[in-house]
């Protein structure tokens, strides 16, 4: 149910269909031998109003040598439309689709993960993904928008992660990840990057109490609704953060796009705007308290 209670009282939605969901997982591994390992397994999700699905999911690792994991995978996921995509519809922007369907999805991935030593350690991983049902937003003939299950959505890429631990146990880490995501018509799929690069420096002070973190992210170029080009972006932040402080608090407080860049977003499907500002330069302060039962149930 949604209604405004000022200035005037109004019902806008009232959906009266309940739903009930269960599910189940299992999984099971296998060593075979020294150097294989198999694990397999399976989740059935179970709903009262909408559909039903089983997701399995199966792993096979290699350990060529000591430091040296290969990996293949495989898994098939779905996911139900939410309430808000299937019956929301004001008379003004949007209908609904009782109908939508579930998405589902294929990924195919193969890992590898090289300890070169104690202080370095690589990973990389190739991977292919496959979406079915894709619930995306279209506009209607009456120019109203709704949910829909809509083209096939395609997707390859790559990445590579290095982490490697420097004296005084400063820690240096970056990403670089490359991947193309397209419709079947071969469209590329918005706001979907091309690149994503992450560049981290961790640095303890006062016995590793304070950790300091640097770090820059990249964005490669990126499509609008509407087909425009959104151009890259570089955001740098710093943190720093305290754990196991006195009385069970922990902290941490820094700076987003610390260089106050500008750029946009995509935004989503309207008439009007197919793009908006990004946040610039903002502050934010994190303050947790553990209690002791908390505690106690952590360490145990």
């Amino acid at each position: 149910m949604r209604f405004n209670v000022a200035p005037a009282p109004i019902q806008w939605l009232w959906v009266g269909r309940r739903d009930r969901r269960a599910g189940l997982f299992a999984q099971q591994e296998w060593a075979l031998g020294r150097r294989w390992q198999a694990n397999l397994g399976a989740r059935f999700d179970w709903s009262w109003l909408k559909r039903s699905a089983i997701s399995p999911r199966i792993a096979v690792t290699y350990k060529p040598a000591n430091g040296t994991d290969l990996k293949l995978m495989y898994g098939r996921g779905f996911r139900n439309p939410s309430s808000y995509d299937m019956y929301w519809a004001d008379g003004f922007t949007q209908i609904g689709n009782p109908s939508l369907r579930p998405e589902t999805s294929d990924t195919y991935e193969f890992d590898i993960d090289q300890a070169f030593s104690r202080r370095l350690r690589a990973s990389a991983s190739v991977y292919h993904y496959r979406v079915n049902g894709f619930i995306e937003q279209v506009f209607t003939a009456g120019g109203l928008t709704q949910y829909v299950n809509g083209d096939r959505v395609r997707a390859t890429g790559a990445s590579l992660e290095l982490d490697c631990a420097l004296p005084r146990a400063v820690r240096l880490s970056s990403s670089l990840a490359m991947q193309r995501a397209t419709f079947s018509s071969t469209h590329v799929l918005p706001n979907s990057p091309g690149q994503v690069a992450k560049l981290r420096f961790a640095i303890p002070l006062w016995r590793e109490r304070f950790i300091i973190t640097t770090g820059l992210q990249a964005l490669g170029q990126r499509q609008t609704y509407a087909g425009a080009t959104v151009p890259w972006v570089i955001l740098p932040e710093a943190v720093v953060s305290a754990a196991h402080l006195a009385g069970g608090f922990e902290f941490s407080a820094g700076v987003r796009n610390l260089s106050n860049s500008f750029y946009r977003d995509p935004a989503g499907l309207t008439p009007t705007v197919d793009s908006v500002i990004g946040m610039g330069r903002s502050y934010f302060l994190n303050l947790t308290w553990h209690s002791s039962a908390d505690k106690v149930a952590r360490w145990d």
